[in-house]
């Protein structure tokens, strides 16, 4: 099927603005060249897949986390809420799934493309999969260096916050806050590279001072819960398993 060299670009990316994003982010970029260019630098296309700050909330399409009544909107980056990080280990232990599994798009099914005069279009396609594999092989479970993951430099919400208040709790509730702070607006990577200096500070607890990831012994990161934003700040809870 060849798609009309004449139709105007602006348009299609207008078009583009509505569509969810994983479909944005994992097939739209696989129908063609010109397709995967308009998602890589049309600004409004970046900001509904994290990759360029937004100074307004967005509906992107996907579910947001729990959120405070009187919380200004706000989502967070998907992959945000599906990572489990055991507290104290090294950045490189986060685990990713790949997105699709969490968007529910079958990448082995058969996708249209666009006939833009390249035979070489169906190996192209293919490859362009690759770069979306944020971490190993979950078969594998060998764990990949958060900093090397393209995910890990994507914006962790819309709209861009430049301050987080990440509230972490022991098993008797006792908080113990996480600043983290951005001026560009705050990355996946951030949160967790943060997490991990935090763990070896010391904290007041009912049992005198000692390290966060001794307060947090044997606690995973599952997520955030409870999330209030006003402005570009953002005070939220983790969500923890053991």
């Amino acid at each position: 099927m060849a798609f009309p060299v004449d139709f105007p670009p602006e348009l299609l990316a207008r078009i583009m603005h509505h569509i969810p994003y994983f479909t944005l982010l994992l097939v739209v970029p696989r129908v063609c060249r010109a397709w995967k260019s308009m998602v890589d630098t049309d600004p409004v296309l970046q900001m509904r897949i994290f990759r360029r700050p937004s100074a307004v909330y967005m509906d992107v399409g996907v579910k947001q986390s729990s959120l405070e009544k009187d919380s200004e909107p706000l989502v967070f980056h998907p992959l945000v809420d599906k990572v489990s990080y055991p507290i104290g280990a090294p950045a490189a232990e986060v685990y990713f799934p790949h997105p699709a599994e969490i968007g529910g798009i079958d990448l082995d099914a058969d996708i249209v493309t666009l006939d833009d005069g390249d035979d070489d279009d169906e190996e192209w396609a293919d490859v362009e999969r690759r770069p979306f594999m944020f971490a190993a092989d979950p078969d594998d479970r060998d764990p990949v260096p958060l900093a090397d993951c393209a995910v890990a430099h994507d914006l962790a919400t819309i709209p861009a916050v430049h301050s987080i208040e990440l509230i972490t709790m022991d098993r008797d509730d006792e908080e113990y806050p996480v600043r983290i702070e951005n001026p560009a607006g705050i990355t996946i990577l951030d949160i967790f590279v943060r997490l991990q200096q935090a763990c070896k500070e010391e904290v007041q607890t009912p049992d005198g001072r000692v390290p966060l990831e001794e307060a947090l012994c044997d606690i995973f990161y599952e997520g955030l819960v409870n999330s209030h934003r006003k402005g570009r700040h953002v005070k939220t809870y983790m969500n923890f398993g053991t």
